[in-house]
């Protein structure tokens, strides 16, 4: 699957595309790879910081909209800033999440009588 858009409205702007294409395609998935590494982007940032055209980012919302969320940042009067776009990493439990999981496990089981094995 791929994340860039297929077609353009015109024939200039489809030449380019054509012409541009893998360039493009290894832009989306870095900004994609990016965004799994728990980085949030906007226009700027992409510009600016990483080298990419923002134009990758609305191409990676519309391609994975399951995956890609967009919000407009506000300031503190309500005012639209800009979009950012980012992608919910679910992180694996902590060492300390894994113990107190144990323990309740543990307390649940010692309440209903049963006998604790923990290997």
């Amino acid at each position: 699957m791929s994340l860039l858009h297929e077609r353009e409205n015109n024939e200039d702007t489809e030449s380019f595309l054509k012409q541009n294409g893998d360039k493009f395609s290894r832009d989306c998935i870095r900004a994609m790879q990016l965004m799994y590494l728990g980085e949030r982007l906007n226009g700027e940032t992409c510009k600016s910081l990483h080298k990419i055209h923002d134009r990758r980012l609305r191409e990676c919302f519309a391609a994975r909209p399951d995956v890609v969320k967009k919000a407009w940042k506000l300031d503190s009067n309500g005012k639209r800033l800009y979009v950012e776009y980012w992608i919910n990493v679910v992180l694996p439990p902590s060492k300390t999440e894994v113990i107190k999981n144990a323990n309740k496990t543990i307390e649940i089981l010692k309440s209903v009588g049963k006998q604790v094995s923990l290997f």
